[in-house]
C-alpha cells in the first residue's frame, strides 16, 4: 500500500499493489508559505518521500519500534551551523574556496549518503537555519539538513543535563538510572521532552498506527520548518549574555591564582544550573540532609565525569579566564550544543574559537580532542 497525501489538491490516494487506488478529499492543502507539496509514505519500504513545490525530492527513513534505527559502530559527526552551510553550497553544485575542503566535504556527503556515518540535527540547526534572511539559501540548506541528517537528531542539552544530574544523585542513592541515548531517530527528540506535543488518539487506534502517525508528523512538520518561505525571528538571551559577561569582568579585577579563579567559575557555574540541580533533586526525592551531603561531597568530584556537564564546565573556565573577554547572544547556544556534541560525538566540525575551546577543555579533563573547524581534519579523524 503507498499513500499519497498530495497538499495541492488536499486529497489523499491509496494504491494497492495491483494498481487499484482509492482517493479521498482532506479538506487540508498547504499553507502559501509552506514549501511542501506531497508526502508519500510506503509501508513496505518503511520510508516517506517528501516533495517540494520547486520538484526537489527528499526520501526519508520511517523510524517506529517495528523499524528502530541504531548508530550502531558508526562514527557520529555533529557540524555546526556554518559546517551545514558549506554542505549546502556543495549539494546545489557550487565549489568550496580551497580544493582541499571542498573535497573532504563532498567526502562527508559520500558518508551520509551510504550510512557510514551518522551527521544528527539538533534543535540548535532549527532555531539558526530558520531565521535566514536570503530566502533561497533557506531553502537549500533546509534540504541539506533533512537530506544528510537522514531522522538522526541530537538530544536537547537541558534533556542531557538532568540525565546527567539524575544518573549522579541515584547513584549516590545507590539506585541505578539509565538515560534514553544521545543520539536518535525518534519524533521530536530533539525538542526539550516537557516541550513535545501530546496526541490524543482513539482507544481502537493500534500502538504501531500511533508510531507511524507520529512519524510522518515529525518528520513532515520539521521538513516545513527548515524550508517555510518566511523566516522565523528567534529569541535571544541578552540575560544570560549580561550575566556572563559581569562575572568575566568581575574575574579580570582580581589578583588571584588560576585555582582560585577556577573555584569562582564553578560556583558561579552551579549556580548557572542550580534550577536543574533543584528538579533533579526533587525527582529523587532527596531528603535536605542528603542533599547539602552530595553537593558539597559528591558533586564537585562526579563533575569531570559527567560528560557534558564536564565539558561545560571547562569550556567555561577557559573563556572566563580570557583576560577582557566579550560575551555574544549566540554564545549560549554554541556553547550549549557544541558542548554536548563534543561530550558524546565522535568529531565536532565548528568555527576555530569554540573548537580551540572545547579541544582545551577536552584536554584539561584527559578525553580524546575531537573537535575541529576544518572538514579536511575532520575526515582525517574518521575511522571507517
Amino acid at each position: 500500500m503507498l499513500t499519497t497525501m498530495d497538499l495541492e489538491s488536499g486529497t489523499s490516494t491509496f494504491t494497492r499493489s495491483d494498481g487499484k487506488e482509492a482517493t479521498f478529499d482532506t479538506g487540508f492543502t498547504r499553507r502559501p508559505e509552506s514549501r511542501v507539496s506531497r508526502i508519500q509514505y510506503s509501508p513496505t519500504l518503511h520510508g516517506v518521500l517528501i516533495t517540494t513545490t520547486f520538484g526537489d525530492e527528499i526520501a526519508l527513513p520511517l523510524v517506529t519500534p517495528a523499524n528502530p534505527a541504531e548508530v550502531r559502530d558508526r562514527p557520529v559527526v555533529y557540524l555546526d551551523q556554518n559546517q551545514w552551510s558549506f554542505l549546502s553550497r556543495v549539494d546545489a553544485g557550487d565549489s568550496l574556496s580551497k580544493p582541499d575542503e571542498d573535497q573532504a566535504a563532498r567526502q562527508i556527503i559520500a558518508w551520509a549518503n551510504d550510512h557510514s556515518v551518522v551527521l544528527p540535527l539538533s534543535s540548535g540547526h532549527s532555531v539558526e537555519a530558520s531565521e535566514w534572511r536570503d530566502d533561497e539559501r533557506r531553502y537549500r540548506l533546509g534540504l541539506t539538513l533533512m537530506r544528510r541528517s537522514a531522522a538522526w537528531q541530537m538530544r536537547h542539552p537541558l534533556d542531557i543535563e538532568r540525565d546527567e544530574l539524575l544518573t549522579s544523585l541515584n547513584a549516590f542513592l545507590g539506585r541505578a538510572f539509565t538515560p534514553s541515548p544521545v543520539f536518535s531517530c525518534d519524533p521530536d527528540s530533539s525538542m526539550r521532552e516537557q516541550e513535545r506535543g501530546v496526541f490524543e488518539f482513539g482507544d481502537d487506534l493500534p500502538d504501531g498506527y500511533r508510531a507511524i502517525f507520529e512519524s510522518l508528523l515529525h518528520l513532515s512538520v520539521t521538513f516545513d520548518l527548515l524550508t517555510d518561505a518566511i523566516p522565523i525571528d528567534r529569541q535571544r538571551s541578552p540575560r544570560w549574555r549580561e550575566a556572563q559577561q559581569t562575572f568575566s569582568d568581575h574575574l579580570d579585577t582580581l589578583e588571584v591564582t588560576s585555582n582560585e579563579k577556577r573555584k569562582q567559575v564553578l560556583a558561579f557555574f552551579i549556580s548557572d544550573i542550580s534550577h536543574a540541580i533543584a528538579n533533579a533533586a526533587a525527582t529523587v526525592e532527596m531528603s535536605p540532609g542528603e542533599f547539602t551531603e552530595w553537593i558539597e561531597g559528591k558533586l564537585p568530584g562526579d563533575l569531570p565525569h559527567m560528560p557534558y556537564l564536564g565539558l561545560r564546565f571547562e569550556f567555561l573556565v577557559g573563556k572566563h579566564a580570557n583576560q577582557g573577554v566579550r560575551w555574544f547572544d549566540n554564545d549560549l547556544i554554541d556553547m550549549m550544543y557544541l558542548c554536548l556534541a563534543g561530550a558524546y560525538a565522535d568529531l565536532v566540525v565548528c568555527e576555530s574559537s569554540a573548537a580551540s575551546h572545547i579541544r582545551q577543555a577536552q584536554k584539561r579533563l584527559g578525553r580524546p580532542e575531537t573537535a575541529w573547524s576544518k572538514f579536511s581534519a575532520a575526515v582525517n579523524s574518521v575511522d571507517l
